[in-house]
């Protein structure tokens, strides 16, 4: 068993269809795992960071990946991450069989050059991969720190098995007068995409709403950097190519009043990135959209709509269930895991601090 090192998109030693039948298998398998996501972030992206993909191969075979990148953070920090940060909401080594040989041989390798990083950090690792507990414990074996007490929750609505709860979400009150509100500005529509000619002349109008939508805010869209809207148009045009694109439309009379760019894969519909047109805010076009998406999974026959790392509260009004991601922490060095342990105690302290004396309203 060997392990390698590639810092060259074009001298992966595997190719789209020998990565996805890893993936297939993982214990983390969502889009965000597939070659698809990988390719086309990287082509966007991979200008701004280097390549450090580590496969670990058994003779010929390939039979784990850890799809990581060097990122140079503003303190100097030299990191390495998953490929797709801070744009994928699940991320995961790869590494389907023989684990127990695999990470600790990834772990091994990367122990051995860690003179040329200073932290790994591994974010949004799902709670059901063993990921986090396998590298934790294979590093701290070696004699590194490790840290892993950050967790994201991720709300989902549950659909499988759960017909009549869903009924009773879609007759909301909430959803029904929305509905009406919108309706009074003409005939509402919903409509999933589907062919390369419908997404390509979509995309245009789905950037310029989701930029509208945020320019007066602190927070102003990813879509104003051209390397954005590329990256979407190329994932948009692979993912439909490969059946997991799901990219919708709400229209109210001749306008989209609300658009949803999301996956469908492995029995989910995600949720990943939404815009509504501002002029129709007071009609709420993105509750009605929720609700569309709701019974459009429920009609597939998906498991759940997954709105993935965040606890906002549209999601928490809609989900009736939720998981965790996870983020873990190797330091290359005692000095630095000391310094993030200290840190931590202290803003664990002064967030008591504030629980305890925040204002509170009179009873």
């Amino acid at each position: 068993m060997q392990v390698r090192l590639t810092e060259s998109r074009e001298r992966l030693p595997l190719g789209r269809d020998e990565w996805n039948a890893l993936v297939a298998r993982n214990p983390t398998n969502t889009a965000f795992q597939t070659f698809e996501w990988f390719d086309t972030w990287w082509a966007a992206f991979g200008s701004r960071h280097r390549l450090h993909l580590l496969t670990v191969h058994d003779g010929p075979q390939v039979i784990g990946i850890a799809p990581l990148m060097r990122v140079r953070e503003p303190l100097g920090l030299r990191q390495l991450e998953l490929v797709g940060m801070p744009n994928a909401d699940y991320l995961d080594l790869i590494a389907p069989v023989r684990r127990e040989e695999v990470l600790p041989a990834l772990c091994r390798f990367l122990h051995a050059e860690r003179a040329s990083w200073d932290m790994i950090v591994l974010r949004n690792l799902p709670e059901r991969s063993p990921t986090a507990g396998e590298f934790g414990a294979h590093f701290r074996s070696l004699g590194l720190g490790v840290m892993d007490r950050e967790r994201q929750p991720c709300p989902v609505v549950l659909l499988h098995g759960q017909g009549a709860a869903t009924q009773r979400i879609l007759e909301r009150y909430s959803f029904r007068r929305r509905v009406r509100r919108l309706e009074q500005r003409g005939p509402v529509r919903f409509r999933v995409l589907d062919s390369p000619e419908e997404i390509d002349a979509a995309l245009p109008a789905f950037f310029e709403q989701h930029v509208q939508r945020w320019e007066a805010t602190s927070d102003p869209s990813p879509f104003t950097d051209p390397a954005f809207r590329a990256w979407y148009r190329a994932l948009a045009q692979a993912a439909q190519a490969a059946g997991w694109l799901h990219f919708s439309v709400l229209e109210c009379g001749s306008r989209p009043a609300a658009f949803h760019f999301g996956f469908r894969y492995g029995g989910t519909l995600s949720w990943y990135k939404p815009s509504f047109d501002w002029e129709f805010h007071r009609e709420s076009p993105g509750t009605v959209l929720i609700m569309h998406l709701i019974q459009d999974a429920q009609t597939r026959g998906l498991a759940e709509l997954d709105f993935s790392s965040g606890l906002e509260p549209f999601k928490l009004r809609y989900a009736n269930s939720q998981s965790f991601n996870l983020n873990l922490r190797v330091f290359a060095r005692p000095l630095l895991y000391r310094v993030f342990v200290t840190g931590e105690f202290w803003r664990a302290v002064a967030r008591r601090g504030w629980h305890w004396l925040r204002p509170r309203p009179r009873q």
